[in-house]
């Protein structure tokens, strides 16, 4: 398994029910991050700046990992790697661990001061 440290950005579970049966059809907890521990935006061909990664898991992992941690913060994912029947490799979140609360995980952010134009 690998570890890599994220700031994750949101946690929030999920249900969506069948409006005229009531039926349960989908539920679970979708997690949203940055796999950056700095803000560190990232630059190539593709584009630039920060694209929040998604995952799902199980309903209960937000009582089990989020209830009673602070979101957002630093935390240190656990992730698989495998290969998809394509043969693309994915890599899944799999567990996260509270690290610290965005204030005191201190980003590396750096801003310009406004320039006065003569």
């Amino acid at each position: 398994m690998l570890k890599q440290l994220v700031i994750l950005l949101a946690a929030y579970p999920f249900q969506v029910t069948d409006e005229n049966t009531g039926e349960v059809i989908n539920e679970g907890t979708t997690v949203r991050s940055l796999l950056t521990q700095d803000l560190t935006p990232f630059e190539d061909s593709n584009g630039k700046g920060y694209k929040p990664a998604k995952s799902s898991h199980d309903l209960d992992f937000y009582e089990k990992r989020f209830k009673d941690t602070p979101v957002p913060g630093l935390y240190e994912a656990t992730m698989t790697l495998s290969v998809d029947s394509k043969g693309n490799a994915k890599l899944k979140p799999v567990d996260y661990t509270f690290v610290s609360p965005m204030n005191e995980a201190k980003p590396n952010i750096k801003l310009n001061a406004p320039t006065k134009e003569a």
